[in-house]
């Protein structure tokens, strides 16, 4: 029994030194970044064979994957960040000029591009992203226009403690629970 375990282990280590064995499991799995620095593997033997002229486009726009769709026990399915936290939408913003600053960022945490990256994707569904340069001079996501935010009193994913918060501060509902008088709280502000 352990000579074979010895065996098929010897055997795996051969067959990894062969460069062909190495090259063609490469050219089936590639890793993808995603948001947060996790990485996934991806079959694309298409993108290996790609041309360089088009990985060097792809390259120069770096696109980070950072808002889902998740849910949120009574209000439904809202927008949330690359850990599945909420994400909300302060109504003081106004087209080019975020109101959250200061302390204000301590509580409120914008949802920024990391280092890197030049643009923002959402996950299967969401769209309607983009970003403005936020007063700290970073990229901040934003949904139709709207700067989007976490909130530090949420501690894990599919909780929204600040919803509603001092009547300023609202989840990104893109589908109401049934029941739920959500859908009123989360129409755009003017974007």
């Amino acid at each position: 029994m352990i000579a074979s375990k010895v065996s098929r282990h010897a055997q795996a280590a051969t067959a990894l030194a062969r460069p062909w064995t190495t090259r063609r499991t490469m050219a089936r799995v590639v890793p993808v970044l995603l948001a947060g620095g996790a990485l996934a593997a991806a079959s694309a033997p298409a993108a290996v064979a790609a041309p360089a002229a088009s990985h060097a486009k792809s390259a120069a726009t770096k696109n980070a994957r950072l808002v889902y769709e998740g849910g949120v026990k009574k209000l439904g399915i809202v927008l949330v960040d690359a850990q599945a936290m909420t994400l909300y939408h302060f109504t003081l913003d106004k087209p080019g000029k975020i109101a959250c600053v200061g302390k204000c960022v301590k509580i409120w945490p914008p949802l920024v591009l990391p280092k890197g990256a030049t643009g923002v994707i959402g996950g299967k569904g969401v769209t309607g992203l983009g970003t403005v340069k936020n007063p700290e001079g970073q990229m901040q996501v934003t949904y139709h226009g709207e700067p989007l935010y976490t909130f530090s009193g949420d501690k894990k994913r599919g909780e929204a403690n600040g919803q509603g918060f001092l009547g300023k501060w609202y989840a990104i509902v893109v589908k109401p629970a049934a029941g739920s008088k959500t859908a009123s709280t989360t129409k755009s502000s003017g974007y």
